[in-house]
């Protein structure tokens, strides 16, 4: 199904409607805007518990460059922390 069509130097595109589907801890909430390279943003919202609200675009959702608003990457930071492999320094003899 599509949202919008929308009109550039190339010709007419229609825009994919994302409303309601989940990439990563992003929610898509609306359709937010087209810039002047045709590139597509939605707002959306952040499943963590400060609940971002922030405009993604279309294609960094679809590939996986955007998946939370940086709450994913402090707990995944906090965990390899916390999880780090503690090193023999002793030398070895070959």
């Amino acid at each position: 199904m599509f949202l919008v069509s929308f009109r550039d130097g190339t010709g007419w595109h229609k825009i994919e409607d994302l409303r309601g589907r989940t990439y990563g801890r992003w929610l898509v909430e609306s359709y937010d805007s087209v810039d002047k390279h045709g590139k597509v943003y939605w707002t959306c919202v952040c499943s963590c518990s400060n609940h971002t609200r922030r405009e993604v675009r279309a294609s960094h959702l679809r590939n996986g460059g955007s998946l939370s608003c940086g709450c994913l990457r402090v707990e995944t930071a906090r965990k390899t922390i916390f999880h780090a492999r503690k090193y023999n320094w002793k030398i070895r003899k070959q």
